[in-house]
């Protein structure tokens, strides 16, 4: 299995390589006439996607905890999402009008004659009837793109400028900040990753079992008993360390200890850990003697659950300063002049503010 996985990781870091590589090797401005992303948000979602597909494999592979592999695949598919930014969003104009690709890839062709408004800040809005398209600040040939708009507005309407609009549709900011969809990308990208993190802890906590079927089996003699906080630890004939983690007080830990005192030959379930420091172990789930079981899965399950409710609470009590700190945002965004400065400062920088 281990081989597998490093033949995987080694395959895919000459992908990336080259990616990076061919990306590199794009020209640094957009054509004339063409508006597209910078080659950094490709870079950035080569590597994202296949550093974070690595891990993804790997825990998958080794039946580490579902939620572990979907936290790493949620920030792939993050990587692949600017990928496909990078290689789908694009402009092309010239004298007739101009041609949006969307990141899905569906291409509209709108004329000059359509612009009914425009929204200069941080980024660019244009409203077409009632369709708004938004040119990213760090698009190459953005400003290029603007001024051709612009001059070929006036052309076509005795000189008029395009009508510029101060808020935008679903604007939730009241058109007081000068990238609204910033922020709100913020908010959520933020909510749904502690989301993430809140839903591995409850699965941690009320949902996660073991079972042989989740589990190594292992026959062994244990004749070392000792302890260390709550946790167990027990060495067996074969040179290898096994841990019972977290007991409560309800557990009789003297049935333990009298398999080591009796070196009886045991069948044990155990899931092995590498730990950060220390060396590897075996994280006993169950033990079974003579056809009983001495450990049960039920109470390892318990032991674990109890050890993840300290996780559970911190993922909540983070959660509840998040949401009110998403709230203060809207809030203070919606009616910046109503709060002091400083109070304006805890959400937005000076410059976001139109």
């Amino acid at each position: 299995m281990d081989l597998i996985v490093r033949a995987i990781t080694l395959a895919l870091i000459p992908l990336a390589a080259n990616g990076v590589i061919t990306l590199l090797r794009r020209p640094k401005q957009a054509r004339a006439g063409e508006v597209r992303a910078p080659i950094f948000i490709g870079i950035l979602g080569v590597v994202c996607f296949l550093l974070c597909m690595i891990p993804t494999v790997i825990t998958f592979v080794q039946d580490e905890p579902l939620a572990v592999p979907i936290i790493f695949l949620a920030f792939a598919l993050l990587g692949m999402a600017l990928l496909f930014a990078f290689i789908n969003c694009r402009i092309w104009y010239d004298e007739e009008g101009f041609t949006v690709r969307n990141f899905f890839g569906v291409k509209r062709r709108y004329t000059y004659d359509q612009l009914v408004g425009i929204r200069e800040a941080r980024d660019t809005h244009l409203m077409i009837g009632k369709r708004q398209i938004m040119v990213e600040e760090v698009f190459v040939g953005r400003e290029e793109f603007v001024a051709h708009l612009k001059e070929e507005y006036r052309r076509r309407n005795g000189g008029k400028a395009i009508p510029e609009i101060q808020k935008l549709k679903f604007d939730l900011f009241n058109g007081n900040l000068k990238s609204p969809h910033e922020a709100l990308f913020v908010i959520i990208f933020l909510g749904v990753l502690l989301l993430a993190f809140l839903g591995f802890a409850v699965w941690a906590t009320f949902v996660s079992s073991s079972s042989p079927e989740n589990t190594l089996e292992r026959q062994v003699t244990f004749y070392h008993y000792e302890t260390t906080g709550k946790d167990i630890l027990i060495r067996g004939t074969d040179s290898q360390l096994y841990r019972i983690r977290s007991t409560d007080e309800a557990f009789d830990a003297q049935k333990i200890k009298a398999l080591c005192d009796q070196r009886a030959t045991v069948t044990v379930y155990v899931d092995q850990v590498t730990p950060e420091e220390g060396d590897d172990y075996f994280l006993l789930k169950a033990v079974l003697q003579d056809g009983k079981y001495v450990l049960t899965f039920e109470e390892t399950t318990r032991f674990h659950r109890a050890e993840n409710r300290q996780l559970l609470w911190i993922m909540l009590a983070a959660a509840a300063l998040f949401a009110a700190y998403a709230a203060g945002t809207v809030v203070v965004g919606r009616n910046p002049k109503k709060f002091s400065k400083r109070i304006v400062r805890l959400f937005f920088k000076d410059e976001a503010l139109r």
